[in-house]
């Protein structure tokens, strides 16, 4: 029996190792896709469910919106590259990126 993943794009059964819609690699194995987590405020997809007329439900996420922008750190002379959403983008103009960045590096990450 041949079930489906979560795509529905492809056959996917459980002992096969290959998931061919989930192998989104560019060179040297960087990942084409983008992941949909803010640096700045860590906000992440919402899950749910689409509910049609006739009450079929199926899953869905609702993305933030996300972009990879470049700012300029005066203190290191320097360009970083964040992927922030639009309430990081508030949160920076607000705070500064220099606070921002020190909040960012003191949870671990790598900026």
């Amino acid at each position: 029996m041949i079930a489906h993943c979560c795509c529905r794009k492809c056959s996917f059964t459980p002992r096969s190792s290959l998931h061919s819609c989930r192998l989104n690699v560019g060179r040297l194995g960087e990942s084409l896709s983008m992941s949909a987590i803010c640096q700045v405020t860590g906000r992440k997809p919402g899950y749910g469910k689409s509910v049609s007329h006739s009450h079929r439900r199926t899953s869905r996420r609702w993305n933030p919106n996300v972009q990879r922008r470049k700012f300029y750190l005066p203190s290191e002379g320097r360009t970083i590259t964040l992927t922030v959403s639009t309430k990081g983008l508030k949160v920076i103009d607000r705070d500064g990126i220099e606070s921002v960045v020190a909040k960012i590096r003191a949870r671990g990450e790598k900026v």
